[in-house]
């Protein structure tokens, strides 16, 4: 027997059926009637059932598509909106769709570039007071900054604005901030439809900065150059490096801070900056922070200095953020997440801790003998430093599209680690490769001039200061000087060094840094490099290496013992080699000895004769 039906059926707009044809007479009139629709079919339950499910399975895909459907959602916001009364007031709170972006002062959203600028405005206050037949009205005026939007549309919007706010979260921005970009220049942008040029960007401030400070070579100035410009678009980066001026007094370090503050994106300079002031200045203006004379960076006693390396341990990737706990007009406290993420300068004498200093672009400042640059100051009145900032905030708006495609090009940097490239260097690299392609020729060659000699200052800075390389080096030195020698009397025991032993060659070892290193310090060390300690009896520790392990740290650490270790280890092979061939020989000597003897047995050269054999036959 087989089931028909009649899917979708147009009499009454739902499936009919299923009908078996045992009965001829009843099918022949149920299929008299709906053979010439469209869904008349074998039944099929498990096709059916298939269908349904799928049915049901799109129909859900469908509600959760870009958001909850409208019918769905408006039912949502009827179960769950909820209204808080209270004195004089009624709070109530309806669900959203989807969770509100933040317009962040750098933004990019729907392939649209966001800026935060700050325009002067004239306000007017009335207040009337006295009765409503003899009213007293003051009218006061008053000048200030007030924020905005500009995007790379063109388009500019009051930070007060119903569907900006509608659409966005936006920061909690004051009033008063300075003017960067003047009006008449926000205007000519706008108008315009040429791009800005960055040759002539770029040129402008490597010129003025050389005119007033000296660094190393010009290559290093260049970095100075991309560094300030990259400020703008930081936020298009996962982290983005900080900029590191040291030298002795008189250097220029300040000078070279206050050229960044009339250059970057919402520079502030301080000499000290506490967490909530940090805090709220990144989050409302993505500013760029920047901090002269961090002399106790280096002092784990100092609290300025443990809560500056724990913001700037923060800071260098660029969307870290931070809950804080913070008022919320008429509900209370609440959490808020502030942005910390940020490029960061800094000024010094003294050496940074470790970690700061590796996240940081070395940039050593020289005690200039030009009397032009000794006696330049920076007037951050100079006009110069308003046409900058006009061609950097147009830069961000016009190429911040280019400079996203660029960022996702391979980087060849060779000889650097793949995490000073990616976390270091990227954003600089990127911005290079821009310019360049606008006119600035050699600028990608001259940043890799700057890679390599950061990247050799750095691995020696690592190396004289790190306890782990400096053990490892000791430990290479060592094994290559045939101080300490592979153990032969056992196999399970191959390999294995007393710790003991390593530690007082290390510590007695002439004219050594490391004469206080304690056993416990060692060990510690050895397992930070991951080099298997065991105690092979109940009183000794030892500790498991061999070349090859060597080798693999010297690499993994970037230190120049890989040639040696591996000749080292070519010479123990030719050593064995030549074992191996005169024991070999003389082995062949014997036999030779022995043959000799069986046939010239009254031969009386005995110098041809081995011992052995010659008292054997004797015995015979």
């Amino acid at each position: 027997m087989t089931d028909w039906f009649c899917k979708e059926c147009p009499i009454n707009n739902q499936d009919c059926g299923p009908w078996g044809d045992t009965d001829k007479e009843l099918f022949a009139r149920i299929q008299q009637i709906h053979e010439n629709h469209q869904g008349w079919q074998i039944y099929d339950e498990e096709k059916i059932y298939e269908e349904k499910t799928q049915h049901i399975d799109q129909n859900f895909m469908n509600s959760v598509v870009d958001g909850i459907r409208t019918d769905r959602f408006n039912q949502m916001i009827d179960d769950f909106t909820f209204t808080i009364s209270e004195e004089n007031k009624e709070i109530t709170f309806i669900p959203l769709e989807n969770e509100i972006k933040k317009l962040q002062p750098l933004s990019v959203y729907d392939d649209v570039a966001w800026m935060l600028v700050f325009l002067p405005v004239k306000g007017k206050v009335v207040t009337t007071k006295g009765s409503e037949k003899n009213p007293i009205i003051k009218t006061e005026y008053f000048q200030t900054n007030y924020p905005y939007y500009i995007n790379s549309k063109k388009d500019l919007v009051v930070t007060k604005e119903k569907w900006l706010n509608e659409q966005f979260q936006l920061p909690d921005l004051g009033l008063g901030e300075n003017v960067r970009w003047k009006p008449i220049d926000l205007a000519n942008f706008i108008e315009s439809d040429e791009k800005v040029n960055l040759k002539i960007l770029f040129d402008t401030i490597l010129n003025q900065i050389q005119s007033l400070i000296e660094l190393k070579d010009k290559d290093s100035l260049k970095v100075f150059t991309l560094w300030a410009i990259g400020t703008y678009f930081y936020r298009l980066f996962e982290y983005y490096p900080y900029l590191d001026f040291s030298g002795s007094k008189g250097s220029g370090k300040t000078k070279a801070l206050v050229i960044l503050l009339c250059i970057c994106y919402n520079a502030r300079l301080s000499h000290k900056i506490t967490g909530p002031n940090w805090a709220r200045n990144v989050d409302a203006l993505n500013c760029t922070i920047l901090i002269d004379e961090q002399e106790d960076l280096n002092k784990p006693e100092s609290e300025h200095a443990k809560n500056l390396i724990l913001l700037l341990n923060s800071a260098f990737r660029t969307d870290a953020n931070q809950s804080i706990s913070v008022p919320i007009k008429d509900m209370g406290w609440g959490s808020k997440t502030f942005d910390l993420g940020v490029p960061v300068a800094l000024g010094h004498i003294s050496p940074l801790n470790d970690v700061t200093e590796d996240r940081a672009i070395p940039l050593k400042m020289i005690h200039s003998i030009d009397k032009k640059i000794i006696d330049a100051e920076v007037e951050q009145n100079n006009p110069v430093w308003n046409r900058i900032r006009d061609m950097t905030y147009r830069s961000y708006l016009d190429y911040f599209d280019e400079v996203i495609k660029i960022k996702k090009e391979v980087i060849t940097l060779p000889n650097i680690t793949s995490r000073e490239r990616n976390q270091i260097w990227k954003p600089i690299i990127t911005l290079a490769k821009l310019f360049e392609r606008h006119g600035v020729t050699g600028l990608e060659e001259s940043i890799k001039n700057v890679i390599k000699d950061s990247h050799e200052l750095k691995t020696l800075s690592n190396q004289s200061s790190n306890l782990d390389i400096q053990i490892l080096e000791k430990l290479c030195e060592l094994f290559i000087s045939k101080q300490i020698s592979e153990p032969k009397d056992s196999s399970n025991l191959k390999n294995w060094y007393r710790q003991a032993t390593i530690l007082e060659k290390i510590i007695t070892e002439e004219g050594s840094d490391l004469s206080s290193l304690s056993s416990k310090q060692l060990g510690n060390s050895l397992d930070r490099l991951q080099i298997q300690r065991r105690k092979k009896n109940p009183y000794n520790m030892c500790i498991y290496f061999d070349r090859l392990i060597l080798i693999n740290l010297c690499k993994r650490y970037d230190l120049e013992y890989q040639a040696l270790l591996a000749q080292s280890a070519l010479s123990s092979h030719n050593s064995d080699e030549q074992s191996a061939t005169s024991a070999q020989s003389a082995t062949s000597a014997k036999i030779d000895s022995h043959e000799f003897s069986a046939t010239s047995a009254q031969s009386t050269e005995s110098s041809d004769v081995d011992i052995e054999h010659i008292e054997h036959k004797e015995d015979k």
